[in-house]
């Protein structure tokens, strides 16, 4: 991973938008920024430290204070942004991602995001940033490549566990730590399960064992619902001998036809006699209401042939009346409605004298109307006579049948009147004990029948765990496995253990050989024990490391971090490495000199400088001189850039109008009596050769 440029908008010292182009040649691979103190140095770390993570590096001022005091003055909505153009060299070849990190305002969230560059069709394609940044600079390894020199030795020499780490990353210590925990916790899932199945191994054995309970209740139950069927049986067919017997002695007989001999008396006396003397007194009383007419009907035939006899003499006048024929005369009409003509008048006029006189007919309608009343009389008087008749008629023979019923009745008593009382009795107790016994053998059938049923529902459930807890305890395997997870953890420690030693022997080893090249004073690193991370910066012979002042703490950081570089390096080189393939990032570092002497800068800065695929260094103006006389004669400087600040008037806390000479050119550090309050970007020729 190199850093092809830089850009920053309203970003902490920088004012507007600025841009730096950094040289990504491998022969020219150190950038140079230098700069007076206050003016915006510290802001280049700090822009690409919170591009690539979203954070600021340890030691930082004014953290929640990215977007610039100018932007933010002369616009409310201004806008903090870096973006940095990265190259990514491969075994395929090259690729280009734009990385772009966006703050709207100070209380908000950041906009994070990458574009990787197609070379085919020369555009970009978004990608995911956060897995593309973990991939070029993995967080544990950043503070290696992306530090403040003034505060080097807070994160490594007097953070064991921080250098450890990292280190352990570089050799994948970290990917092999993690498959450790996960095959830690599948041994641990293994060991519940087993521990799970001798649960159920148990409980299974339980549930056999009370499954045999089960099975044996059920049974019992079984049994004593058959034995209960079969007392039933016996009941019932003791119950039916004793009625065998009691019929065949008669007793009921006896009884039934005693009990019918009363309800056959007591008919006849309450319901048949009354009956019968209700009718036979309502016949009487018709004879005695209509006796005389219905007696005198018996002359109208008699009458009816004497009026024949005396009209066939002519003793007795016609059918009509002399009235009737004088009024048909007089109308002029016939009773049909038709005229009376001469003819008809002449015939009517004829038989007027033979009709009969007014006191002829009025004795004849009486005698007839007399005649009339007998016979309707006699028919009503007949129909009622008939009515009792046929009542009286079934009555009687209703009667005379029970009167039979009952002698038979007593005729079979008299027959049977000599049995054996004293064992009927018996007979009837006895069946009347076994008929209490079958209804309570019934009442116990069923309460069983409920139970047996119950203890079969229980007993297939029981079983049906029993399989179930059978079926989850059939894994042959898994000692097997438990075996096998315990064997890998093992083997995967040892490996640990031995990559966590050999990482100690190859810092070891790098420290020393950095000492041996860039320390002028004899020095060398030793461990203190055999499980230190932290060697000792010590004097050649010497076990005891000698107390170090801040320039020496600042160096021995620096030493952590180009060996942790180069361990990186070499990891990216080795084609065996069968995990954590390292990491090849630029080395970008703020004012890493400052504590430093002479001797120790000229040693820190070709350190850095040979360490490295690719460095940006911010310099101190006070450090400079003797950093670019060092970094030219490598014959490494690529690019080379100065800042200088724009104020309105002084800056509290700062030097201004101090002069830089900037390749041979007087350059003022600050401008003053300026509009704006900015930091500018300037670019220094870098010349070839």
């Amino acid at each position: 991973m190199k850093i092809e440029s830089l850009e920053l908008i309203n970003f902490r010292a920088f004012h507007g938008s600025h841009k730096i182009i950094f040289s990504t040649d491998k022969k020219k691979s150190v950038n140079v920024i230098v700069a007076q103190n206050n003016v915006g140095k510290s802001s280049i770390l700090e822009s690409i430290f919170w591009c690539l993570y979203g954070e600021m590096p340890i030691g930082a001022d004014k953290i929640d204070d990215k977007i610039n005091n100018q932007s933010e003055a002369l616009d409310e909505a201004a806008k903090a942004q870096v973006k940095l153009n990265i190259i990514d060299e491969t075994a395929e070849g090259e690729d280009k991602y734009t990385i772009s990190r966006v703050l709207p305002s100070e209380n908000s969230d950041s906009v994070f995001s990458a574009l990787k560059y197609n070379y085919e069709d020369k555009s970009y394609d978004e990608i995911d940033a956060r897995t593309l940044v973990n991939r070029l600079l993995p967080t544990n390894l950043r503070d290696f490549f992306l530090f403040r020199g003034e505060g080097v030795e807070d994160l490594f020499v007097k953070n064991e566990e921080r250098l450890k780490s990292s280190l352990e990353h570089i050799q994948g210590l970290t990917w092999l730590e993690e498959s450790r925990k996960d095959l830690e916790l599948f041994l641990s899932s293994l060991l519940q399960k087993k521990q799970k199945l001798s649960k159920n191994k148990q409980k299974e054995d339980d549930l056999s064992e009370n499954l045999t309970d089960l099975h044996e209740a059920k049974d019992n139950l079984q049994r004593r619902l058959q034995k209960n069927i079969e007392d039933i049986g016996e009941c019932e067919n003791s119950i039916k001998q004793y009625n065998e017997l009691i019929n065949d002695s008669g007793v009921d007989e006896v009884a039934k036809r005693n009990k019918d001999n009363e309800r056959l008396k007591t008919k006849i006396k309450i319901e048949i006699n009354p009956a019968i003397e209700k009718l036979i007194k309502e016949k009487f009383s018709l004879i005695s209401e209509r006796g005389f007419r219905v007696f005198g009907y018996s002359y109208k035939e008699k009458i009816d042939k004497f009026l024949d006899i005396q009209r066939s003499k002519g003793k007795f006048p016609a059918d009509y009346s002399e009235a009737f024929l004088k009024n048909i005369l007089d109308s002029g009409k016939c009773v049909c409605g038709d005229e009376i003509n001469k003819e008809k008048r002449e015939v009517l006029e004829k038989n007027l004298n033979d009709g009969l006189t007014n006191e002829q007919d009025r004795i004849t309608r009486e005698i007839g109307v007399e005649l009339g009343a007998f016979e309707t009389s006699n028919k009503e008087h007949q129909r009622n006579i008939h009515r009792i008749n046929n009542e009286l008629k079934k009555l009687n023979n209703l009667k005379k049948q029970y009167e039979i019923d009952v002698k038979e009745n007593e005729q079979f008593l008299k027959d049977y009147k000599n049995i054996g009382t004293k064992d009927i009795k018996k007979w009837q107790t006895n069946k009347a004990s076994e008929e209490e016994h079958l209804r309570k053998l019934l009442v116990e059938k069923g309460s069983l029948y409920n139970k047996y049923e119950a203890a079969k529902e229980t007993f297939e459930k029981a079983k049906n765990d029993a399989e179930k807890f059978g079926r989850a305890s059939l894994d042959h395997t898994l000692d097997f496995k438990i075996q096998y997870i315990n064997d890998c953890i093992d083997l995967l420690n040892e490996n640990i253990n031995d990559s966590r030693e050999l990482i100690r022997k190859e810092l070891l080893k790098t420290l020393q050989k950095l000492t041996s090249r860039y320390s002028t004073l004899g020095e060398t690193f030793i461990y203190k024990n055999d499980e230190s991370f932290n060697p000792l910066l010590v004097e050649k012979g010497s076990k005891v490391e000698r107390v170090l002042n801040k320039g020496d703490l600042t160096m021995k950081g620096i030493y952590f971090a180009c060996a942790a570089i180069m361990q990186n390096t070499n990891r990216k080189k080795d084609s065996e490495r069968l995990i954590s393939e390292g990491t090849n990032a630029p080395m970008v570092v703020d004012a890493p000199f400052s504590n430093l002497d002479q001797n120790n800068l000229n040693n820190a800065a070709k350190m850095i400088i040979d360490c490295s695929e690719q460095s940006i260094i911010l310099v101190n103006y006070k450090d400079y001189s003797n950093f670019i006389d060092v970094v030219k004669k490598s014959g490494k400087l690529g690019s080379h850039f100065y800042l200088q600040r724009s104020v309105k008037e002084k800056e509290t806390g700062t030097d201004v109008n101090l002069k830089m000479n900037i390749d041979g050119k007087e350059i003022d550090s600050h401008i003053m009596g300026q509009n704006l309050t900015t930091t500018h970007i300037h670019e220094v020729k870098v010349k070839n050769g």
